[in-house]
């Protein structure tokens, strides 16, 4: 199977749950042999993986050929051509998480061998406001200057990807029942080097900011 026919078909299962995908996805080619190591890698490291094979939800193979090398096909999901965004963020001083939207599917020339949904599907039910006026990325970049300009930086941040997204916003939380607003955002992927003596690592963040008022969304 090529890698065109897997997305293709991995399209066609999306378009029938009605799950709208944006751009193009990433796509990683697997061979057998990567696989079954991951099959053995979740079964250590990965109590959820684990717990759903122990109640049957996830059937263990136990004998790999060249017939299940695979595409790991991973798309955003989008709201009227605008992708969501897919990672989703821990809203700050809650115990609230405002879930990302994205889908991953494992497919081989046998069919779809998983599929995930991380995080949410968002279903569009009313509009509040459209037409509204957004703020441009030199406005959006005044805001993230305002961010770290109270706090000391022992290193310099790199913004390493800004695109335009839905994020969602818990507006209300009452128990399992939540209102979530769909905002458009301006979404900053920032890489902070943090040296302590010797080392250094990388740290990696997401930074929103509500493309119609400014504000940081957190």
């Amino acid at each position: 199977m090529t890698k065109e026919k897997a997305i293709e078909e991995a399209r066609k299962v999306l378009m029938e749950l009605s799950i709208i995908p944006y751009g193009s996805p990433t796509v990683y080619a697997l061979d057998n042999k990567t696989i079954k190591q991951e099959q053995e890698r979740l079964l250590r490291e990965d109590k959820a993986f684990k717990d759903f094979v122990d109640m049957g939800k996830i059937r263990l193979k136990d004998n790999w050929s060249n017939e299940d090398d695979s595409y790991y096909i991973f798309f955003r999901n989008s709201i009227r051509s605008i992708p969501c965004d897919p990672f989703g963020y821990a809203v700050t001083n809650t115990d609230i998480q405002a879930e990302g939207s994205e889908v991953s599917i494992l497919i081989s020339k046998n069919g779809i061998q998983s599929f995930f949904i991380n995080g949410t599907v968002y279903r569009e039910k009313s509009v509040k406001k459209s037409n509204l006026p957004l703020i441009t990325i030199s406005q959006a970049l005044i805001s993230i200057e305002k961010k770290y300009s109270d706090v000391i930086l022992s290193d310099k941040i790199v913004v390493s990807g800004i695109s335009l997204v839905y994020s969602p916003v818990v507006t209300n939380s009452k128990g399992e029942n939540r209102n979530i607003e769909l905002i458009p955002t301006w979404l900053f992927n920032i890489n902070q080097r943090e040296s302590k003596g010797k080392e250094e690592t990388q740290i990696y963040t997401n930074v929103r900011i509500n493309a119609v008022d400014g504000k940081e969304i957190r």
